[in-house]
């Protein structure tokens, strides 16, 4: 009598990894009708830890106030410079090394209208602007946004920038009057950062993807799956990979010694993971761009002989470091 026997097999991979000062802006003698608007400390910044994998929305508040002798309203609006970066398309802090994290400067969160100054002719949506009714001194407060563009990957550091904000009487299109500038500081500290995804054969960088199942279904020699591990890091790195089980799948039954040998090709090389070695070595590499570094891994089935019917598992975890 024959007997038929059905196996499967399964390969789970894993990665391991109150008092109110006027600091700018002098108060003038007045003559009547004058109004003059000036800034108060703090001045406004913009403080960050990077995040390479989305962009980042920092709020800040300008803080000025307004003092007049007459009660009719007036017209103000606050501009923004470019920054280091000498252009309005986009703003960049800059390391000591001359690395650069861009990031830009928005009235809010939901509109995003760049801010900019008068040297580029701005539209009324690209300066802050507003009307006070009140005579004496009253104290004001306007919003603006900084956002910091994720997908770099600059090396690990601190990236600063300062912006001149500029008060004006007045209005965009009509008369206008400076009447005082103050520093937007900008700070952005960028951490050794390493991420790691593994994906579908040609898929791009994912960062919650770090697992892949091979499900090789009923086994048969020779049979292949692959996926691809995407490294992306601002520093040297070193890639090691462990085998739960020396190199091979063994069978979920309790007590059951047969095994399933596979084969596992590391960037096109074949990669020995024994018994008792608690991690292999399978790439040394340098600083990644930000779509990271692919490496491609593919998991071949061997002969198994005589393997009782079962189901078979081996887990692979996959280690980056630091250098």
């Amino acid at each position: 009598m024959r007997s038929t026997r059905f196996l499967e097999g399964r390969l789970a991979i894993a990665a391991a990894a109150a008092l109110l000062m006027l600091s700018a802006g002098c108060v003038s003698a007045f003559a009547a009708g004058a109004a003059e608007y000036g800034f108060q400390n703090p001045a406004p910044s913009i403080t960050a830890t990077y995040n390479p994998n989305q962009e980042q929305d920092v709020v800040g508040t300008a803080r000025f106030y307004h003092f007049g002798l007459l009660g009719s309203s007036t017209s103000y609006f606050l501009t923004f410079s470019t920054g280091q970066s000498g252009t309005f398309a986009t703003r960049w802090a800059q390391s000591a090394a001359g690395g650069r994290v861009n990031y830009q400067f928005f009235d809010d969160t939901t509109s995003r209208n760049v801010l900019k100054d008068l040297s580029a002719n701005p539209s009324a949506s690209e300066v802050l602007s507003g009307t006070n009714s009140a005579s004496g001194f009253v104290t004001m407060t306007a919003g603006f946004a900084a956002a910091i563009a994720g997908g770099q990957l600059p090396v690990a550091g601190t990236y600063t920038d300062s912006v001149t904000m500029t008060i004006y009487a007045g209005t965009l299109g009509g008369t206008q009057t400076s009447n005082a500038t103050q520093a937007v500081s900008v700070s952005i500290t960028v951490p050794a950062l390493i991420d790691l995804s593994l994906v579908p054969t040609g898929g791009s960088f994912n960062p919650s993807a770090t697992s892949a199942i091979m499900d090789f279904g009923m086994l048969s020699m020779g049979e292949l799956r692959s996926t691809d591990l995407l490294v992306r890091s601002n520093a040297s790195y070193t890639v090691s990979l462990q085998s739960q089980n020396g190199g091979v799948m063994t069978n979920s039954i309790a007590g059951d010694t047969s095994t399933v040998p596979y084969t596992l090709s590391f960037a096109s090389t074949p990669v020995a993971l024994p018994a008792g070695t608690p991690t292999t070595v399978v790439a040394t590499a340098p600083p990644t761009s930000a779509g990271g570094t692919r490496y491609p891994i593919q998991v071949t089935i061997g002969d198994f002989g005589m393997a009782t019917a079962g189901t078979y598992q081996d887990n692979i975890t996959i280690t980056v470091t630091a250098n």
